[in-house]
Parts: C-alpha cells; sequence; structure tokens
C-alpha cells in the first residue's frame, strides 16, 4: 500500500505531504501533475491511483485541501473511539504512549494505529481518502539509516493509504483479531484475501498508475 509521507506542524498536528501542482508538457498536452522529491524518490500524486481511487477528488493535483490527517469516523480501535472525536485533526499528543500501548491483538508497544481520512473534506463520503497511521519506534529506529524514512516520517509516525493493492479491501495495523491465525497480529492484516503487508518494511515498487478521467 503506498505510503503517504508526514508533516508536523508547529502545533503538533499532523499532515500528509501532497506535492504542489504544477503544468508539464507530456506528448505535446499540458496537463497539471503533482509531484517532488523526497529522500531521492519521485513521489507524485500517481502512487494514489488505483483501485477507483484515481477517481476521487482529492487526488486531484488542483484539489483545495489543507492536507491534515482527520480521524475517522466509526474507527474499531477502542482508544480512537472513547479518547478522541471524528473530524478533529490528529495531533501528536494523542499518541503520546505510543512506547507502550496495545490492545488484545499482537504484542504491546509495537505502535499506536488510528484511522484518518486525508484530502477528504466536503466530498462525497464515497470518495472519502481513508489512511491509517501508525506511531512506533521502529519508524523512528530504521529512519537513523534510511534517507526515504528520514524525509518522510517524523516522531516515529508512518502513514499508508488504507486500500490492499491485492484486491482493493480494508486492511488494518493491529484492528482484526483473525490475523493472530495468519501470524500477522503485528502486521497489517487484510480479512478478504489473508493479505499480509510489513508497515515498517518499506519496498520500493513501480507500478502503472491509472490516469485521471480527464487525463484519458
Amino acid at each position: 500500500m503506498p505510503q503517504i509521507p508526514i508533516e508536523i506542524d508547529d502545533e503538533g498536528f499532523v499532515k500528509g505531504v501532497f506535492p504542489e501542482p504544477e503544468e508539464k508538457k507530456v506528448q505535446g498536452r499540458t496537463i497539471t501533475v503533482a509531484e517532488k522529491q523526497i529522500g531521492g524518490i519521485t513521489y507524485s500524486s500517481e502512487w494514489f491511483q488505483y483501485c477507483g481511487v484515481q477517481t476521487y477528488a482529492g487526488v486531484d493535483p488542483k484539489a483545495d485541501q489543507d492536507d491534515y490527517f482527520r480521524y475517522k469516523e466509526g474507527a474499531k480501535y477502542e482508544w480512537q473511539s472513547q479518547e478522541v472525536s471524528a473530524g478533529n485533526k490528529v495531533h501528536i499528543d494523542d499518541f503520546s504512549d505510543y512506547k507502550t500501548w496495545g490492545n488484545d491483538i499482537g504484542k504491546a508497544g509495537v505502535g499506536k494505529p488510528a484511522l484518518v481520512t486525508w484530502r477528504s473534506q466536503d466530498v462525497p463520503s464515497s470518495e472519502t481518502m481513508t489512511a491509517q497511521i501508525i506511531r512506533s519506534t521502529h519508524v523512528e529506529e530504521q529512519a537513523h539509516n534510511n534517507k526515504w524514512l528520514q524525509e518522510s516520517t517524523q516522531n516515529g509516525f508512518i502513514a499508508n493509504l488504507n486500500k490492499c493493492t491485492h484486491f482493493c479491501c480494508i486492511p488494518s495495523f493491529k484492528g482484526i483479531a483473525g490475523a493472530k491465525k495468519f501470524g500477522a497480529s503485528n502486521l497489517i492484516y487484510c480479512p478478504c484475501h489473508q493479505s499480509i503487508y510489513d508497515p515498517f518494511q518499506i519496498v520500493k515498487k513501480s507500478f502503472v498508475a491509472l490516469p485521471r478521467p480527464e487525463e484519458e
């Protein structure tokens, strides 16, 4: 699942980086693209153009969005439903116990997750971009020796678009009890076809993104 680079503002609110739009000529046509160099890698809006997401308003390079992560309605994490309110911006202080947090799934202290929305204010619910954010010591440790993680994560926070690349289902990190049966209690697990993703082992992988409708 594609990673969303992280920024934390001066007040401690967490946001996902989205490149500034610019116009480019491609095969004789002028199109608007959103891309930037992060950690020696070209990060682009094309990362999120799969499973129908390419039609979502928030993936449009020209979309007027503030990029902050906001807590998602109906999240299954008990801490999220009890301690924060849906629609509020994610704040670093909400994850102060990330080094010890745990639930009944897997080990405690692996990382504290939340389900959030991204670039989805004032859009139809069918176009909500759901992301998963995790704060973990594993991210902090790996960032010491990885240029990409140094520039795409902050204070142990890492995020990804929460849509399975296998069959477009909705996976979860430490959120599905059945993950234990497949050795995925401490990993991102998708129950539809038992797909497993390790959020702490970032893999550089290329794929052909689908174009936005107006670019066909």
